[in-house]
């Protein structure tokens, strides 16, 4: 069951970020940014009981620990997983998919994969770290 709701998040998600994202171009072309440090991506929120959060915590040696929150029904799921990491350019690569730094400043990383466009916000590291 868990795997299905996931699933049909992923592509609930798909289909938010295509409308909801790259709205403003104020950022476009502001690459120069560090990518090292704890961001932050609302994945979904329908209500204060049903969200997703997504926290990516960046590290200068090349890897990262991810974290995804999930609260449904009264309650909360966390998965928390590690991998690497590396940009070259404006291109990232995450465990192996490459995306485009569209932006890339002090509080906001966008990055395009594909069709699918991804904003990440810069959080501070206690928000990620009470979900470890």
């Amino acid at each position: 069951m868990r795997k299905y709701f996931y699933a049909l998040m992923v592509a609930v998600f798909a289909t938010m970020s295509l409308a909801v994202t790259g709205c403003s171009k104020d950022d476009d072309g502001d690459t120069g940014g560090s990518v090292v440090g704890t961001w932050k991506v609302e994945t979904m929120k329908a209500s204060d009981d049903y969200w997703q959060y997504d926290y990516y915590d960046f590290k200068e040696d090349g890897t990262y620990k991810h974290a995804m929150v999930i609260r449904f029904m009264g309650k909360t799921d966390v998965e928390v997983d590690s991998s690497t990491w590396s940009k070259a350019g404006n291109q990232i690569t995450i465990d192996g998919d490459t995306g485009t730094i569209k932006t890339l400043n002090s509080s906001t990383m966008v990055v395009s994969l594909g069709v699918f466009e991804i904003t990440y916000k810069r959080c501070s590291a206690d928000e990620m770290q009470k979900y470890l």
